[in-house]
């Protein structure tokens, strides 16, 4: 029995001494795993920085800006692309002349409640959304009558966008009455909804030039030129939103008054509508040389009336 009991108690040790090994043998196993997954991102993560570190020393490469230098020569050769940059700027002008003068012309120039006045600009920002809506819409079925058309619609729109402004600058003169209730001042309603009646059609003509003009800069340019060529077109939308209310200033300080020069800044709308009606004449020409541009350097042949739909180069009007 004695003997019993020690072969028991030695069983009960090796077992324990078993499964402490085993544990051991897991941790360590474990432990390695780990280490392994450590090293497998540690690499990754040099591999990535790396990576970095290559593509920003390429920016400094004069290989780069030569590149870049020759697909600019190659988009300003392009007619299409020349009056989709032009119209940018002008076109911010009048924008300037809202987005920072507007409301504060209303309320104290038109007698306007600062109430009103925001009421009025929010009404031209709802048209402003209708327009670009209205501008995929109509742009899309035009583009599938006539390439050509959709730039009539935006160089139209961007004219006509110009006569409810100048309703709103000039006949916008609100007599304040008392409402006997500590000198609050209150708009007549058929005055307020004369004013957001003007300021909605406003936004409506001006807003549906954005987007036909980008529709069309993507179709006259080659896939490997496109972010160069939006980039030029952002720089210029933000020379003009940028200097479009120190030219306002401007004309303010020389005319003596902000109505006049309000309505000169709006009339740049209507140089911006030139400008796009211009596309009517160079998009078809610049659109068809974009498609075998694009079907020679890929080996591809485009008959009559076909597009090349999976790189969006002839496609109808994407927004």
């Amino acid at each position: 029995s004695g003997e019993e009991t020690g072969d028991e108690i030695a069983s009960e040790q090796g077992l324990e001494m078993t499964i402490s090994d085993t544990i051991q043998e897991s941790l360590l196993a474990e432990k390695k795993s780990l280490s392994d997954v450590q090293k497998d991102n540690q690499h990754q993560q040099f591999t990535q920085q790396k990576y970095f570190f290559e593509r920003f020393l390429i920016m400094f490469k004069p290989s780069t800006y030569t590149q870049h230098i020759r697909t600019t020569k190659e988009l300003l050769q392009t007619k299409s692309v020349i009056f989709a940059l032009l119209q940018g700027a002008p076109g911010c002008i009048p924008w300037g002349i809202i987005n920072t003068f507007l409301n504060d012309y209303l309320s104290e120039d038109c007698g306007m409640t600062v109430q009103a006045a925001t009421f009025t600009i929010l009404m031209f920002g709802v048209g402003s959304f209708i327009g670009i809506i209205s501008s995929g819409i109509g742009g899309d079925y035009l583009y599938r009558k006539d390439r050509r058309y959709p730039s009539l619609l935006s160089g139209t729109m961007a004219m006509l966008g110009c006569v409810p402004l100048w309703i709103l600058i000039n006949i916008t003169h609100v007599e304040a009455t008392d409402d006997n209730q500590g000198g609050k001042v209150v708009v007549p309603l058929w005055m307020l909804i004369r004013t957001s009646f003007f300021a909605f059609f406003a936004g409506v003509g001006s807003s549906m030039t954005g987007p036909i003009v980008k529709a069309t800069l993507q179709n006259v340019t080659l896939p490997n030129t496109r972010g160069q060529a939006f980039a030029l077109l952002n720089t210029f939308d933000d020379f003009g939103r940028g200097l479009g209310p120190l030219f306002v200033a401007m004309l303010i300080r020389d005319f003596g008054g902000r109505r006049p020069a309000f309505n000169i800044g709006v009339a740049a709308w209507i140089l911006c509508g030139i400008f796009n009606l211009s596309l009517f004449f160079t998009v078809k020409v610049d659109e068809e040389r974009a498609q075998r541009l694009f079907a020679e350097r890929h080996d591809s042949t485009i008959g009559d009336g076909d597009t090349i739909e999976n790189n969006n180069v002839g496609d109808s009007i994407i927004l």
